[in-house]
């Protein structure tokens, strides 16, 4: 099973959660630090481990995760091993329309967004997206991505 690394703030885990479903859905492993970290577990190797261990990088931006240090050390670890690789599919996921904002300039070129919703359908309308981000479906058509603007939200 090919395994998601999710990078997103603790604020967000209800969303994370429900991703990690819709995931599971499809034959994925959505890994973030909910479930996998232990109490007392060194943190920061952890987190190295299972992005290094990943087949994609998923970055849910918020409002709190643009506040997380975490979130931005986790970032900046997949581009550091997406440029080692060569390839390493790294997914940006609008939270509500929310952009990396001054976090762009980490990447060589404007990221692709996938907007969604955090409503309760928000997931199911942008998981197509992210299946074909991560290499797990085909390219289709245009209509298959999400632009972030106003009409994918409510």
């Amino acid at each position: 099973m090919a395994k998601i690394f999710i990078s997103h703030s603790s604020r967000d885990d209800t969303f994370v959660r429900d991703l990690r479903v819709a995931l599971a859905d499809h034959g994925l492993d959505g890994w973030s630090d909910l479930p996998e970290l232990m109490f007392g577990d060194t943190i920061w190797p952890e987190l190295q481990k299972a992005i290094e261990a990943a087949s994609a990088f998923v970055i849910v931006v918020s409002a709190h995760a643009l506040q997380s240090n975490w979130v931005v050390k986790e970032l900046r670890h997949a581009l550091a091993l997406r440029e080692q690789r060569g390839t390493f599919p790294i997914v940006v996921f609008s939270l509500n329309a929310t952009t990396l904002g001054v976090w762009e300039e980490f990447f060589d070129e404007e990221p692709d967004y996938i907007c969604v919703s955090s409503d309760a359908r928000g997931i199911e309308a942008a998981i197509n997206a992210l299946l074909v981000e991560v290499g797990v479906l085909e390219f289709k058509t245009q209509a298959s991505l999400l632009s972030c603007d106003s009409s994918v939200l409510p």
